[in-house]
């Protein structure tokens, strides 16, 4: 089976992946497009493609898309990859409550794979409490964790 990596026509995106999946990462990333149509789940895709790409023991350029580790991070079910979205409706906000959950998850280092992602949707909605414990985190990431900004 062919991963299409959820990106077509963002050939630059296949490209960055890839490079991710050679080794070339940073900590963090920030995605940012519109909110309003497809923006944030084409953000959410482009997060769990990273993971895969990172998680994925296929050898080669992509992931395989087929394997236990494609498959559960796709449907958001990987212990390494984390998703963390607004609680709520509407203009929800990002608390401070999930980020010292997420604090607390990622201090026990990787599960499975080699790393961990974790996706953050909405971080224009953090409270001024919440974006103060998310820039410690950045600024001292845990060992093999990166992070996906929406």
């Amino acid at each position: 089976m062919s991963w299409e990596w959820g990106t077509t026509g963002q050939d630059h995106l296949r490209r960055f992946w890839r490079q991710a999946r050679q080794g070339r990462l940073s900590h963090a990333y920030l995605l940012v497009g519109p909110e309003e149509g497809n923006g944030t789940m084409a953000g959410e895709m482009a997060g769990a493609a990273l993971a895969q790409a990172l998680n994925c023991p296929a050898p080669g350029e992509e992931p395989c898309g087929d394997c236990s580790v494609c498959r559960r991070t796709a449907a958001g079910a990987h212990p390494d990859f984390h998703v963390v979205r607004p609680e709520g409706t509407g203009s929800a906000s990002l608390k401070l409550e999930q980020i010292r959950g997420l604090q607390k998850e990622l201090s026990g280092g990787v599960r499975e794979g080699p790393f961990r992602v974790v996706l953050m949707a909405g971080v224009d909605r953090l409270t001024n409490e919440a974006a103060a414990a998310l820039l410690k985190t950045l600024e001292e990431p845990p060992p093999a964790s990166c992070f996906v900004l929406l």
